[in-house]
């Protein structure tokens, strides 16, 4: 698929050499009144960014709404992949996490109206984009090269959303009505939304409301396999290491040994996300120098779901007279325990934003202040119904991308002779009911934040220049509370004996997983499990976890700065300044050991608060040359840092002992280094004309103390990683520990030593309105970035490429647009990337490459009113990660397919 991004800047050289030709048959375009042809709709969207872009100081990418307030995609983060150097990960078929340059999302600093976000997602520090409705937003930046007067936590980019401003849109009102179909889920999503925009007191008051409401269908396909792989060998022999956990070495084929599955996992989700949204922006223009404003957004989604599980244990295999065979990718294993599960969890995510400010003229002077706040909250009860069959016999097969799994009676060696046991554990009488755990998620984030700026510009200076200087308080608290309860059947007041036949079964439609069984219908399954629930109130006993995964954690940061900007020559501006940030932090958790053998004790041991200051130096250096009116230079010499996301910095560890099956740990790092970066960018771009745009770039960072995801394992059950070693010593650990230090499997986040990565950025724009009609419709853009990355870390040999660095990022598209319609083709491309980092090469987790296919159509019925359809991932493009694997290939961890989807609606204008 490399091929996909080679030929896109292939498409941007045939391009240049377009404008070229254009640019020979005009003279100074971009100045050229007489002639301007006005573009609207998409391509007047391009036209406004490109714009934007080229006025910029640094090197900076935009996506505006087109002249009727709509973005062309209809997600904020699927509209960003289209940028240069800019993907997105997706979650459900919905664009959610922005990376840019490839770097991993918590690399970004995002911000709503200058108001920086936080995020509840447990395990993720990133800002999800798709609870913000596209609908509410007007603009979209991503700026690739800090200056002083920005947030320095943005190694990757600042993505700065935009809302809606009445001084941009004047007096405008807006409707639409949509409905989109899911293919897998076969449903109808309805969706509407508005805005308003007014313009009062002689045009000096703005007021701008926006409201969106979304209830999205959803459904799709999964394959897990995410308990990881083990190193086993045929029962038939009696070497001591039938069993074992991968080696350095790998599974050596012409010794027996193949990579074996510890759980697969058959999954449908089906459920409804309910976006809702809403936006305020009331601001006081007394003249063209001063403004004042308040603005508000709240936005929510509340995600349904109900995940259909089948899973197939192979890890509780120890007895190696178990393991029939073994072979690359497939065996046949006795003692196997089959799961059919029913997860019904409801999520409900809030966002909150606010701000206060202003900016005000004192004659050469200009003085801006801002107050914001913003929480998040989450709330994520969630209930599970398991039925159990066990002591069955399975064959399996499972590569990168497939799975089968076949069952049978289990059977048991004797001496000299095999007998059958029983019947086929997953026959429907035989799935017992097992287990009803239920949790309860709530986490919240909260931002305060004070700032000012003081910009000094004087009007008659000899040799333009002005000197900006301000600060910036920023107080953040994280907290998040999870409490479990199980409640196991095998316990009084109820027995063992309801099973999955006593209850109507069906099996999920458009699915093509290949389910083993069916699944209780839900109306008669809560029947079932209500009275359980009502019992959990009276039976504190089954609260099995409140401590695991709770913390508190707070960071303050103050930052300073000054900067200058001296224009000493024609064209030429040079920006130069220092920041300097200083971060205190602290987190309170504990130590949770939860036993799922016998050799361990549930234990919670609290851990004593940890608290961290550190400061940053970041100096930077831009350069902006204009060497003509179509031509312009652009060069930038920053530092940026990355500060530990809360949830890698939680103080809290969490400890499974599965007895002969081994013990792990989770372990958090409250003690991480920021990492710190040097980055050097360099780009020329050409606009020879008003329609047309040219950049190619190129950028390199060095960064130290980068942070990484990490999956440490022991060569055997008998050989344990002493937890008291792991990054050199430095997390804090309680001073005596249940079972000893001893662990085959760790997981951990750690620093990283250095990590480079260069690349080269192009892009390329054009509407082609000198073309005579009918063809002056047509347009395209184009980009491509292809990077090289090297990393490494010390508990691992060798190095590897940057975790989540891919080596090619790439989009296009090409249009029609006229009064009548307009209509465009894109394509976006991401090639495969590291997503985490093990102790053995044959454990690390690889995401394949991706590439979609969209076709969006607008129909002008009258000036206002316009009907549009879209066409999603028009190739049924899913998304897959996998285990590098043994000599034998590689093996899925988990992939996911949603399907197509389609879009039809209407919008009006007035």
């Amino acid at each position: 698929m490399n091929h996909l991004a080679k030929f896109m800047l292939c498409v941007s050289v045939s391009g240049l050499a377009t404008g070229v030709a254009y640019a020979q048959q005009t003279t100074e375009a971009p100045s050229d009144e007489g002639s301007e042809i006005v573009v609207t709709g998409t391509r007047g969207a391009i036209n406004t960014s490109r714009e934007l872009e080229r006025q910029a100081d640094g090197i900076k990418n935009v996506i505006s709404a087109d002249d009727a307030g709509q973005f062309a995609d209809q997600n904020v983060a699927e509209s960003l992949q289209r940028l240069p150097g800019v993907s997105i990960e997706r979650s459900e078929g919905e664009g959610r996490f922005v990376s840019v340059r490839g770097l991993d999302p918590a690399f970004n600093n995002v911000t709503l109206n200058g108001v920086k976000l936080g995020s509840t997602e447990k395990g993720n520090g990133s800002v999800a984009l798709d609870i913000l409705p596209a609908d509410l937003l007007d603009q979209v930046e991503v700026s690739k090269t800090p200056t002083p007067d920005q947030d320095g936590d943005a190694i990757g980019g600042t993505i700065e959303i935009k809302t809606l401003s009445a001084f941009d849109r004047k007096n405008q009102i807006q409707a639409r009505v949509e409905g989109s179909y899911s293919q897998i889920a076969d449903k109808i999503s309805p969706k509407i939304s508005g805005s308003i925009t007014r313009l009062f007191a002689n045009d000096t008051i703005g007021i701008a409301l926006a409201g969106s409401y979304f209830d999205r269908k959803v459904q799709s396909d999964q394959l897990r396999n995410d308990e990881g792989l083990a190193c086993v060998r045929s029962g038939a022999t009696t070497n001591a290491l039938a069993f074992g956990l991968l080696t350095d070495a790998g599974c050596d084929e012409a010794a027996g040994f193949f990579a074996r599955p510890e759980e697969l996992d058959v999954r449908v989700k089906i459920g409804a996300r309910e976006r809702i949204g809403g936006t305020f922006n009331f601001e006081y223009k007394p003249n063209d120098d001063d403004i004042f404003f308040i603005r508000a957004t709240h936005t929510r989604i509340n995600d349904d779901d109900t995940r259909f599980q089948e899973e197939t244990e192979f890890r509780r295999v120890t007895d190696r007279r178990d393991i029939r065979a073994v072979g690359a990718g497939t065996g046949t294993m006795d003692g196997i325990r089959y799961e059919t599960q029913i997860f019904q969890q409801e999520i409900a995510d809030r966002v909150w934003s606010a701000s206060f400010g202003g900016e005000k003229q004192f004659d050469d002077l200009k003085v801006e202040f801002q107050q914001d706040w913003s929480r998040t909250t989450r709330q994520s009860p969630g209930v599970r119904a398991r039925f159990q069959g066990r002591n069955g016999l399975s064959q399996y097969t499972f590569d990168k991308d497939s799975i089968e799994i076949t069952s049978g009676p289990g059977v048991r060696r004797t001496t000299g002779a095999i007998a059958t046991v029983g019947t086929d554990p997953r026959v429907p009488a035989n799935m017992l009911y097992e287990q009803l755990f239920i949790d309860a998620e709530t986490g919240e984030d909260e931002i305060y934040t004070t700032k000012a700026d003081f910009t000094y510009e004087p009007e008659d200076a000899a040799m333009p220049f002005s000197i900006k200087a301000g600060f910036k308080y920023r107080e953040r608290d994280k907290e998040a509370d999870v409490d479990e309860f199980d409640f196991s059947a095998r316990n009084a007041p109820l027995s063992r004996t309801e099973s999955l036949a006593n209850f109507t079964r069906f099996t999920p439609k458009n699915s093509r997983l290949p389910f083993y069984g069916q699944f209780p219908v839900l109306s008669e399954l809560n029947t079932f499990l209500e009275p359980q629930r009502a019992l959990i109130a009276s039976l504190p006993s089954v609260l099995v976890n409140s401590s695991r995964e709770d913390y508190k954690s707070a960071e303050k940061v103050l930052a300073t700065y000054v900067m200058g900007t001296i224009e000493p020559a024609d064209g030429l501006k040079i920006i130069s300044g220092v920041r300097v940030e200083r971060t205190s932090f602290n987190s309170r958790g504990q130590f949770v050991f939860d036993s799922d053998g016998s050799t361990l004790v549930d234990t919670v041991i609290a851990n004593p608060d940890v608290r961290k200051t550190f400061a940053e130096v970041l100096p930077s250096f831009i350069v902006r040359y204009d060497a003509s009116r179509s031509f312009l230079l652009r060069g930038a010499f920053t530092f940026a840092i990355q500060r530990p996301n809360f949830d890698d910095t939680r103080n809290v560890h969490s400890a499974l002992d599965q007895g002969p099956n081994g013990r792990s740990v989770e372990l958090q790092n409250p003690l991480l280094d920021p990492a710190k970066a040097m980055q050097f960018d360099v780009s020329a771009s050409w606009y020879p004309n008003r329609n047309t745009g040219f950049t190619l770039g190129f950028f390199y960072k060095r960064i130290k103390d980068f942070i990484v995801d990490t999956n440490l394992v022991s060569p055997s059950l008998t050989t344990f990683i002493d937890i008291r070693t792991v990054a050199g010593g430095s997390i804090p650990l309680p001073a005596s520990l249940p079972g000893g230090f001893g662990y085959n499997k760790v997981e951990v986040p750690l620093n990283g030593n250095v990590g480079r990565i260069y690349g080269i950025e192009a892009s390329y724009s054009q509407s082609f309105t000198f073309l005579p009609k009918p063809l002056d419709g047509l347009f395209i853009s184009a980009s491509g970035t292809w990077a090289k990355s090297k990393a490494d870390i010390d508990v691992r040999a060798g190095s590897f490429a940057f975790p989540g660095q891919p080596k090619w990022v790439a989009n296009g598209s090409i249009g029609y647009e006229d009064k009548l319609f307009s209509l465009r083709g894109s394509v976006t491309y991401k090639d495969k990337t590291v997503e985490s980092i093990a102790s053995v090469a044959p454990l690390d987790e690889v995401r394949a490459s991706y590439m979609s296919y969209d076709l969006n159509f607008r129909l002008n019925i009258t000036k206002g009113i316009q009907l549009y359809a879209d066409a999603i991932n028009l190739t049924n493009e899913r998304d897959e990660i996998g285990y590098r694997g043994d000599r034998n290939g590689g093996y899925f961890q988990e992939i996911e397919r949603y399907g197509r989807t389609f879009q039809v609606g209407i919008r009006a204008d007035f």
